[in-house]
């Protein structure tokens, strides 16, 4: 039930059912009703949601009675409503969604990823805080959340929020992947070319059979170099290749 709406002798009512958090229907005589859109009601000048129900025929149940006209939609209803509306789309967005671990009561801590950022919203002090990177802090990982003001700078990451994220920082990091050339071989006179990066296991093992490890020796050959940058570039999406010494 939404709400109701009274008779002038207060002995009966009119229904008012919701179907759901946006909407509502008011029961009236003979199968009569209307549906309400909760976002379509305005106040009037004195700040009262008043909904004409002459249209309901309520003279079917109530004929000796001199019935409304009209009724107050209860404010307290249409903003608990409205506050329900909003906690849905809080969480139909969120990657994930915890209870506040300081205050329970409070509300949740929702997760967010918007681009190659992190943003978290505590429904508790209405507060927010963006990330755009990890941080392990006591082998935990963590992203620095001043903003949130929860009385610590960090907050630790539950694994359904960490993970995706560091995908997406993994993403972003190996968009600037590039094969830069160091120089050429005094013993067979090939261009080696190295990653400018160190570069994640599983591209790593998609092209390590192209590398050759030329230890650390040499001030200009050192660590794994290709003499393939053509098809060690193509086979990680077609990275960038620097020719420039």
């Amino acid at each position: 039930m939404a709400g109701y709406a009274k008779t002038p002798n207060n002995w009966q009512s009119v229904p008012v059912v919701a179907l759901d958090d946006d909407n509502f229907w008011i029961v009236g005589g003979r199968e009569e009703r209307k549906v309400f859109r909760d976002e379509d009601l305005k106040p009037d000048e004195k700040g009262k949601v008043i909904i004409n129900i002459e249209y309901l025929d309520l003279k079917f149940f109530y004929p000796n009675v001199d019935l409304p006209k009209e009724f107050e939609m209860p404010a307290d209803i249409l903003a608990a409503r409205k506050e329900k509306r909003k906690l849905n789309a809080l969480a139909k967005d969120a990657i994930y969604t915890r209870p506040d671990y300081k205050n329970p009561d409070a509300g949740k801590v929702h997760f967010y990823i918007e681009g190659d950022k992190l943003r978290i919203y505590n429904q508790g002090n209405q507060k927010e805080a963006t990330a755009d990177k990890i941080e392990t802090k006591y082998g935990q990982k963590a992203v620095k959340v001043e903003a949130l003001e929860i009385g610590h700078p960090y907050l630790q990451l539950p694994p359904e929020v960490a993970e995706p994220f560091e995908r997406i920082l993994k993403e972003k990091e190996l968009k600037k992947l590039a094969l830069v050339l160091k120089g050429k071989s005094v013993l067979d006179g090939k261009k080696y070319y190295g990653f400018n990066m160190e570069i994640p296991a599983g591209e790593w093992g998609l092209v390590k059979d192209y590398l050759e490890d030329f230890g650390a020796y040499d001030e200009i050959l050192n660590g794994w170099l290709t003499c393939e940058p053509g098809q060690v570039g193509a086979i990680l999406g077609g990275i960038p290749i620097n020719a420039c010494p």
